[in-house]
């Protein structure tokens, strides 16, 4: 069909058409963005099903007897241990011991602050830079004595804070502490371990 200057009028049929194609391209955007959102929901959710693979959960604390004692038996010292009750590995990226709020270098210079002499009663295991494994246990400064232990006891309860910036392999972040009348601190999410400073790592 056209008109008196022989420009064609659309007609019933090619309007409709028109529309349908106009309605047809909405509708596949529309698709499109729900397939989109729908990939995007199923990515978070295995993501969080992978954190829960591999969440950390690493505690502070300290024992009154060591391993080698007999349970119900004497004491015969006592030590600090780090225990990972979560389910996946948990990277130990930074540790700080402070006594009195001032950062101590190592272990000596916690004794030496606090004027306790522990050698030859004294032994550590590394605890900065290490990874514990689910259900792993580390016991990372030891005293053999229960005097000495009880001595050491009472100041941790005083004037020492143990604190350790751990992550999982996913690179998400939480602190743990104990000491100074404190709660023991589990768990506390952080954005990073950086809160340390290179001058208040713990040279363990």
């Amino acid at each position: 069909m056209s008109d008196q200057d022989g420009d064609m009028v659309p007609t019933p049929a090619a309007k409709l058409d028109s529309r349908w194609e106009g309605s047809a391209a909405v509708i596949a955007s529309l698709v499109g963005l729900l397939a989109l959102l729908v990939a995007g929901y199923t990515a978070w959710i295995q993501r969080q099903q992978v954190r829960a693979q591999v969440w950390p959960y690493v505690e502070l604390g300290e024992s009154d007897s060591l391993p080698t004692d007999v349970v119900g038996g004497e004491t015969h010292g006592g030590l600090l241990v780090a225990f990972n009750k979560g389910v996946g590995p948990a990277i130990l990226q930074s540790v700080v011991v402070k006594v009195n709020g001032k950062a101590q270098r190592n272990w000596e210079q916690v004794f030496k602050s606090l004027g306790i002499d522990p050698a030859p009663n004294f032994s550590m295991s590394s605890l900065n830079h290490s990874v514990l494994s689910p259900g792993e246990r580390l016991d990372f400064m030891t005293i053999v004595g229960a005097d000495e232990w009880t001595r050491f006891k009472s100041r941790l309860g005083k004037e020492i804070v143990v604190s350790a910036c751990y992550c999982s392999t996913l690179g998400e972040c939480w602190t743990s502490s104990v000491g100074f009348y404190m709660k023991r601190q589990w768990g506390q999410s952080v954005e990073s371990c950086s809160r340390f400073t290179r001058e208040e790592q713990f040279r363990d």
